[in-house]
């Protein structure tokens, strides 16, 4: 699920997505089905709850097709042993990765939309009702919705949930300037059609390439009601991995940047800005402490900025149903997180980029 980092500054995405209103959505329910293709690789211990999560929905599926990627654990086993009656299971001879799963299990579809789940996400039951209202146009190839982490008991979990916070905002905004920077990669419904005629890129960030693409002659769209709960990283350098892997991303932008609409190009911009924005900020408090020494500007100027995170933090929680308490216990881990994550963004973003020009 690659992703931008989002910080509270002034005009950040995250604020400005306090001040617009949510995306074009449909009012009613269009009458369609879909079926659901999940990839599954080494994911014993969370399958069986995401396909009880699939077949919970109040929108009922038509199909589900489960891929498996040559997995080495018991995940094959656990579908066979729970689900054979109800699945289409397939089998990679090899690991081939996901993107290359997807593409070999679309040709199976035959509903209108199909939803690609990761195995390690658990569905909220009205996830694909709400989902589907974002298809408010014939252009809209894709809709998302929030994601949130499974679990928030580690440090890692703590922050990423204020992240996803955050996100929540600074992802309405950007689907109100028509410049998502991606669809979320563990659970997003598409049209089959575009998938089809659009195979999944063998990236490694293949969800956001695939978000570029739908929008260089087309839309794509975000329903922050449609809520889905996914595994995060519990270790610390689990999470530096990942992120590593979802900032390598440079030459996804460097690429399609061109054709994008002016949203995404703003996005773009936007998301950068900020990022440095964040380090000029960083580097004032550490003038304020050292150099100047004047503990009263920096008070104040730690005021502001915890003051605007801890504002959009408790609207975003209250808009989601998410406890304020633990939406406040869990933001002095954020706090920390956020400096290495600015960091790596602009670091391994532009590293990708050189990389591809060699």
């Amino acid at each position: 699920m690659s992703y931008i980092p989002s910080f509270p500054l002034p005009l950040s995405m995250t604020l400005a997505g306090l001040f617009v209103k949510s995306p074009p959505l449909l009012m009613g329910l269009p009458e369609t089905t879909y079926d659901v293709i999940i990839p599954l690789y080494n994911k014993q211990d969370l399958i069986v709850k995401c396909l009880e999560s699939v077949f919970s929905q109040t929108k009922r599926v038509h199909k589900v097709i489960v891929i498996d990627d040559d997995s080495q654990d018991l995940s094959l086993e656990l579908v066979k042993q729970h689900f054979e009656d109800r699945v289409i299971l397939l089998r990679n001879e090899r690991n081939l990765g996901k993107a290359a799963s997807i593409n070999r299990a679309i040709s199976y579809v035959d509903c209108p939309y199909v939803l690609i789940l990761d195995a390690d996400t658990i569905l909220d039951r009205e996830f694909a009702h709400k989902a589907f209202c974002g298809f408010y146009a014939e252009d809209v190839h894709g809709v998302c919705g929030t994601v949130l982490p499974l679990s928030d008991k580690s440090s890692i979990g703590k922050a990423r949930l204020i992240e996803y916070l955050e996100g929540m905002l600074a992802k309405n905004f950007q689907a109100k300037i028509g410049g998502i920077w991606v669809l979320s990669g563990c659970a997003t419904i598409w049209r089959a059609s575009f998938l089809k005629e659009n195979p999944m890129p063998n990236h490694i960030v293949e969800d956001m390439l695939q978000t570029w693409v739908a929008q260089k002659n087309g839309k794509v769209n975000y329903v922050k009601d449609a809520v889905c709960y996914t595994q995060d990283p519990e270790k610390f350098g689990d999470w530096l991995k990942q992120i590593k892997r979802w900032y390598s991303n440079g030459d996804v932008v460097k690429n399609n940047f061109r054709e994008v609409k002016t949203g995404l190009k703003a996005t773009c911009f936007w998301a950068y800005a900020e990022s440095i924005s964040f380090l000029i900020l960083l580097g004032m408090f550490l003038y304020l402490l050292f150099i100047a020494k004047d503990l009263i500007a920096l008070f104040s100027l730690a005021t502001l900025d915890i003051g605007l995170t801890l504002l959009t933090v408790l609207i975003s929680a209250g808009r989601l149903g998410v406890s304020k308490i633990k939406a406040l216990k869990a933001l002095p881990h954020h706090l920390l997180v956020r400096i290495p994550n600015a960091i790596m963004f602009l670091l391994y973003h532009f590293k990708s980029i050189i990389s591809n020009r060699k």
